[in-house]
């Protein structure tokens, strides 16, 4: 039965691309043949199918399960992302034209991307190349984005809500988070009116304080948007324990890392708990389809959250070096950020020379070899192949 839900996800989802995007299944078929023939390219790649361009540099939440607002400049998300200023929004706006030849999709994920007050104008230089656009949000300012976003034809909504209003206000840190959020929303289905685009999906991420109340958490969306959402993740909490950080910098300084989830958050999860939950949500129809990711059994479930050492996984490569750039703050191009070294900079290079030079290869021919670093296990990276 799991087997058939992903293979029909992923049937839904190819079908989605190309209706929206052909050129992008195109470059993500491209994509998937350049790794399997790394080995006899060099570990050379085609240019990457997911560009995420990090605009900015701060957060407006305190989000429990994030080390940006808890952790200083000390956990590995927070100090790649605070120690690098943000380059200028021309800057950004070049490296959009740059890239936009060879068809990628262009994501702006978080720090939160509406804080950058040039928001809009990316946005509609990406969609006037006629690529694919995402923007990932708390939803805390998004009411003050609905007409220009549905008028730059922004492609996809990505929304964070993780329980009830109380609950989802407690692990994001500031009160009122979810009622701003849903008002807001519901305002985008509301003046998209028949328009297809954007899409919102939303997503649920599992913490030390959520896992006992998913089906509540469910319940609640589904009573809030009865229609108009794309679709709902279950996320399981990507993270990195403490004592896998620190051996895996001593076995690969060259591809540094370190914890970034305060530990309780995925400690003080009652996994037999959390399983029970998940199981409910799968079997209970929603007005909108619901995945679980990754789709674990419960060993694997305690294993997650509890065991990351011992964990093994059917997606045994990180896809990321492959088909993925992650642009930071300043330019800085990293496979991700939270981890690995710095493969170049695009204002002073072109991205599509940075993606084939010789750091970047030895990156790629490392991990086909080693298939998965420790630290790769618990990120949403580990899901991409």
């Amino acid at each position: 039965m799991a087997f058939l839900i992903r293979l029909t996800n992923t049937i839904s989802k190819s079908i989605a691309v190309l209706n929206n995007n052909p050129k992008r299944l195109w470059r993500i078929i491209v994509n998937r043949i350049g790794y399997n023939l790394s080995p006899l390219s060099g570990w050379r790649a085609p240019f990457p199918v997911n560009i995420f361009l990090l605009i900015y540099n701060r957060c407006n939440l305190k989000c429990v399960m994030c080390d940006l607002g808890h952790v200083g400049n000390h956990g590995a998300y927070s100090s790649n992302i605070h120690l690098r200023q943000p380059m200028s929004t021309n800057q950004w706006l070049r490296l959009i034209d740059e890239v936009a030849p060879y068809s990628p999709g262009i994501f702006f994920p978080a720090p939160e991307p509406l804080l950058n007050a040039d928001i809009v104008m990316m946005v509609e230089r990406v969609k006037k190349h006629g690529l694919f656009c995402s923007v990932a949000t708390n939803g805390l300012l998004l009411d003050k984005f609905i007409v220009p976003f549905l008028e730059a034809g922004l492609d996809s909504l990505e929304i964070s809500l993780d329980g009830p209003p109380d609950l989802h206000d407690k692990i994001r840190g500031v009160p009122k988070t979810f009622s701003r959020c849903v008002y807001a929303v519901k305002d985008v289905i509301r003046q998209r009116g028949q328009r297809k685009t954007p899409k919102i999906n939303i997503t649920v991420t599992i913490t030390h304080l959520n896992y006992h109340r998913l089906v509540e958490t469910l319940d609640t969306l589904a009573v809030e948007f009865p229609q108009g959402i794309r679709g709902v993740t279950v996320s399981h909490l990507s993270h990195t324990p403490q004592h896998i950080a620190v051996a895996h910098n001593s076995n690969y300084p060259e591809f540094l890392s370190d914890f970034y989830t305060p530990p309780e958050v995925a400690l003080g999860v009652d996994t037999g708990t959390l399983f029970k939950e998940l199981t409910a949500i799968m079997r209970y129809k929603y007005p909108f389809p619901v995945t679980i990711s990754p789709d674990l059994s419960h060993r694997q479930i305690n294993e997650w959250y509890h065991h990351q050492e011992l964990l093994s996984l059917t997606h045994t490569v990180c896809g990321f070096p492959w088909q993925t750039a992650n642009i930071m703050p300043n330019g800085d191009v990293m496979i991700s950020s939270i981890c690995g070294p710095v493969l170049g900079n695009v204002t002073l290079e072109k991205l599509s020379s940075i993606w084939n030079n010789s750091v970047m290869r030895k990156v790629r021919h490392d991990i086909y070899k080693i298939k998965m670093y420790p630290i790769c296990i618990g990120c949403c990276g580990s899901r991409v192949y």
